[in-house]
């Protein structure tokens, strides 16, 4: 039966038995029939190698399915480092395990499928932090690609604003000793900056 499941070979064994009109049977009574399956599954793995979000947006990730598509086929996504803290700088929505692992799942026919790593928006001026994921574990007879590995960055929007001298040239009388010099701060202001 021509299906579209991925599947490793399978065999049955044929036997010849009970002969009638006075036949006998041979040496060669059994054979093994072995069906070799024409489908693939495919591989699985991130269609980037590096992401980057601002922290006050979602980022989705796309896992993606090539050379193949035959069956139902299922892969984890780990975090497997970072500089983000889970919980405190990102979460993942869905996560079977909080912010460690999600579990992509591709119907027959599906060629992606992707997931959200959502930074937690707050106010703290912070270098830019990242998560490292990795795909392990697929099912269905899929493989893990090569670039089963990517970095997401998360990028801080909390900066202190921009400092800059209000005016593009002073002039002063060498006898006046002192000159005011106005310097402007534009952008965030909500914390202390020098």
């Amino acid at each position: 039966i021509n299906d579209s499941r991925a599947e490793g070979p399978e065999a049955s064994l044929l036997a010849l038995s009970d002969p009638t009109g006075g036949a006998i049977l041979g040496a060669q009574r059994t054979a093994v029939l072995t069906i070799q399956d024409n489908d693939s599954a495919g591989s699985l793995q991130f269609e980037k190698g590096t992401y980057a979000v601002n922290e006050s947006t979602g980022l989705p990730i796309k896992v993606k399915r090539a050379g193949g598509k035959a069956s139902e086929v299922s892969v984890d996504v780990m975090v497997t480092g970072g500089t983000a803290t889970p919980g405190t700088d990102y979460a993942i929505p869905g996560a079977l395990v909080p912010n460690s692992l999600v579990r992509l799942t591709f119907g027959t026919s599906q060629t992606s499928a992707s997931f959200t790593i959502v930074p937690v928006n707050d106010s703290d001026v912070e270098p830019d932090e990242t998560v490292e994921l990795k795909l392990q574990n697929p099912t269905g007879s899929a493989t893990i690609g090569n670039q089963h590995t990517t970095r997401a960055t998360v990028v801080d929007d909390d900066r202190l604003g921009t400092f800059q001298l209000a005016t593009a040239a002073y002039t002063v009388v060498e006898s006046n000793g002192t000159v005011p010099l106005l310097v402007t701060r534009t952008g965030p202001t909500g914390a202390p900056a020098s």
